[in-house]
């Protein structure tokens, strides 16, 4: 039996220590910083991924996993948003980091968001908001609730009966819209918005940049448009509800049906469906991904697939299992089931949770 393992090892590209920890990932793959003991491990953005190991002090590692940054004692990061990594200390925010790495002292103790498109949210007790990356207000006008910028244009609530969308020059460009208080973005040059039909019930539709309603109000819930798709949920003709794919002028993909839609992943859709657990009265979601005409590239068999985000490789749990793999986008499972987690690739890296620590595995050609 162990000669036969030791085959099998060597054919998939692996040698293994005892405590079957991969010492030679196959080709495609490579540690940029090994697992290994760590207080807090966050995923790369924009180049750059922050991390703590063996007790050391946050750095921020560049994607060839040098330290190129370390933070003072009692400092952490999130990484890069925007260009700009905003600094905590004891659960306040007190600094701005450039990709020069300059580090800048955050004035008049402002409770300050990430940036977006060029521009950060200040919280005060009077409302909220905008500041520049120099801090700079963009207009004087203060909000009861605001949201970041996304395609040049941010959500803004004005008072308990007016909000609307500005440009980045501060100016009114949608007025009015009524929305009902959910988070909206524009993607795609189109926008979620909440609005109460006539049962009360609060339904959603998209808006164009003209404010023009474009897809009715239809939906009971609706995500952002990733790509040409969004994920949205409705009642069918049998009062039951179900969730689908919409493109951007509302209809169906593929006519495809499902108990749940995640997002649209670069050329595929991760959904699930329930399934019944035998024996018993309880159900399971699986999940799997579809292209656009509605072909399954990946069949609804896995407990647990990531997103495809930089990468044609994500994570994947089986439904019987308590370990992570990796998986191309043909799903063919390119790393059998080895590591606790396997976070999103993001820059290509993603954060994996092998032998009791963490480290970036990064996909490479």
């Amino acid at each position: 039996m162990l000669k036969i393992f030791v085959l099998f090892s060597l054919l998939i590209g692996f040698s293994f220590t005892q405590d079957n920890k991969p010492l030679n990932l196959p080709k495609g793959f490579k540690w940029v910083v090994e697992p290994t003991i760590s207080d807090g491990v966050n995923q790369y953005r924009e180049g750059y991924g922050t991390a703590s190991f063996k007790n050391e002090r946050m750095s921020f590692y560049d994607v060839n996993g040098k330290k190129v940054y370390t933070l003072e004692g009692g400092e952490t990061s999130e990484g890069f948003y925007d260009g700009i990594a905003l600094i905590e200390v004891g659960h306040n925010y007190k600094y701005i980091l450039n990709k020069n790495f300059v580090k800048t002292p955050i004035p008049n103790d402002y409770k300050i968001s990430n940036y977006s498109e060029g521009f950060a949210i200040v919280s005060t007790e009077k409302g909220k908001f905008y500041v520049d990356k120099n801090f700079k207000k963009l207009s004087d006008q203060v909000y009861a609730s605001a949201e970041l910028f996304s395609e040049g244009l941010a959500y803004v609530r004005f008072n308990d009966k007016l909000d609307g969308f500005i440009n980045t020059k501060g100016k009114v460009v949608i007025a009015d819209i009524q929305n009902g208080g959910i988070f909206t973005q524009f993607k795609n040059g189109l926008c979620a918005v909440q609005k109460r039909g006539k049962n009360r019930e609060y339904k959603f539709g998209y808006i164009d940049k003209k404010g023009e309603l474009v897809i009715p109000i239809l939906y009971l819930s609706a995500s952002d448009f990733y790509g040409p798709y969004a994920c949205v949920s409705k009642k069918n003709d049998n009062d039951d509800y179900f969730s689908c794919f919409i493109d951007v002028k509302g209809n169906i993909l593929a006519n495809r049906e499902f108990n749940g839609t995640m997002d649209w992943s670069g050329d595929m859709g991760h959904f699930f469906n329930y399934f019944p657990v035998a024996g018993t009265n309880n159900s399971i979601s699986l999940h799997g991904y579809m292209d656009k005409t509605g072909k399954d590239i990946i069949k609804p068999n896995y407990y647990n697939l990531g997103n495809f985000n930089s990468s044609d490789a994500i994570g994947f749990k089986k439904r019987d299992g308590d370990k992570s793999g990796i998986m191309n986008k043909s799903g063919i499972e390119i790393i059998p089931p080895l590591f606790k987690s396997v976070g999103d690739f993001y820059d290509n890296i993603s954060v994996v949770e092998h032998n009791g620590g963490s480290g970036y595995l990064k996909r490479v050609k």
